[in-house]
């Protein structure tokens, strides 16, 4: 961290680069999740009463709203993949049934559990809410909505929207199948190393396989970070490699990205751009935490599973809530309820995790997959 002496004088952290990788993973957890909530911060939203909001049309409305949630809000789950692919194979040395069997079974605590229990509170969330309780809802569901197929459906594939009924958890449950596929992933990076991974991510990029359950973008970015996991690759000092090129090169393509946004061909603009993202937040916080002394306090970097698996319908309410309550009509109301419901959702869900950490700490744990 940095230290002041009484002259002003900066005095630079002098971290060893394994430190610092550390620290930027660790750093960057937080505003990827609050990133996360900004992309689930749309203002669209339909009513019981017929009451609908389309939520644009205004010009510095849609694109700051479509640079924070499209853009950055976009570069997060990519970005948690490569972490995650750097971490399943940063501390194996040589491969063996014994570490794989070893790491599945830690992902147990840390994902399925935690995957199975929001889901479930998803699920009790969405039927209460397709039951018409509310104005605020969307209105009330068929019977076959509530039968027990549905139900179980819920967990793995919501409505057929390719997400699970706890929706941010997608990634959740990718990443599961991901880390079951790790034989694979080590023998592809081992055998086609670099290539092998630039041609998943040409793949990912040109679209030619499309998005079905985000699977492109599962598997590239996971192999991204398994290659520098395998082998022994520090991230931060090769991504600082490209420092100047990086903040450079991401603003001009998220402005080309946010210009090119209703046009057929922006799917090759956007995953560029999110891709060049990807380096530019490592670089940015990497000098920012080495020469700037950044630092977030333990607590909120401890919440962050816990905002991450609960936001969604607390702060689809909250936003539904405002809307409804609002009725926005002018520029300046879209852009209260798309900032403030962020807000709020954050201080309440960050209370209540204050509160279960301090009374109902080893429940805690266990809904956040022991990373509270």
């Amino acid at each position: 961290m940095l230290l002041l002496n009484r002259y002003n004088t900066i005095i630079m952290a002098n971290y060893s680069q394994a430190e610092l990788q550390s620290k930027t993973i660790e750093f960057l957890r937080f505003p990827l999740i609050i990133a996360v909530m900004f992309a689930h911060a749309v203002t669209s939203a339909t009513f019981q009463d017929g009451y609908v909001n389309s939520g644009g049309g205004y010009f510095w409305y849609d694109n700051i709203r479509y640079l924070i949630s499209n853009i950055f809000g976009y570069v997060t789950v990519p970005t948690l993949f490569f972490i995650s692919g750097f971490l399943f194979f940063g501390n194996i040395k040589i491969w063996s049934l014994d570490k794989y069997g070893s790491k599945l079974k830690t992902r147990i605590k840390s994902l399925l559990i935690p995957y199975l229990f929001w889901n479930a509170f998803a699920i009790a969330i969405v039927i209460v809410a397709y039951s018409g309780m509310s104005s605020l809802t969307p209105g009330k569901a068929g019977e076959h909505f509530y039968s027990v197929k549905n139900i179980i459906g819920m967990f793995w594939n919501y409505g057929q929207t390719g997400n699970p009924a706890q929706i941010p958890l997608w990634y959740v449950r990718n990443l599961m199948v991901i880390d079951l596929l790790a034989p694979v992933v080590w023998l592809w990076v081992t055998n086609l190393r670099q290539w092998g991974v630039i041609f998943l991510g040409l793949l990912w990029v040109s679209n030619i396989v499309g998005s079905v359950w985000n699977i492109d973008e599962t598997i590239f970015l996971f192999t991204f970070g398994a290659y520098f996991g395998i082998n022994k690759l520090d991230m931060v000092v090769d991504f600082n490699k490209l420092f100047k090129f990086s903040v450079i090169a991401f603003p001009i393509m998220a402005l080309a990205d946010v210009c090119t946004q209703n046009q057929v061909f922006n799917i090759y603009i956007h995953r560029t751009a999110i891709f060049l993202g990807i380096v530019f937040v490592f670089n940015i916080v990497s000098h920012g935490i080495n020469n700037r002394g950044w630092h977030i306090s333990s607590s909120l970097i401890a919440s962050n599973f816990f905002l991450y698996s609960s936001h969604y319908y607390i702060l689809s309410f909250i936003r539904r809530g405002m809307i409804y309550t609002i009725r926005p009509d002018t520029e300046g109301a879209h852009f209260i309820v798309y900032f403030v419901p962020v807000l709020l959702a954050f201080c309440l869900i960050f209370a209540v995790f204050l509160l279960m950490k301090k009374v109902t700490p080893r429940f805690l744990g266990i809904i956040c997959g022991g990373r509270a």
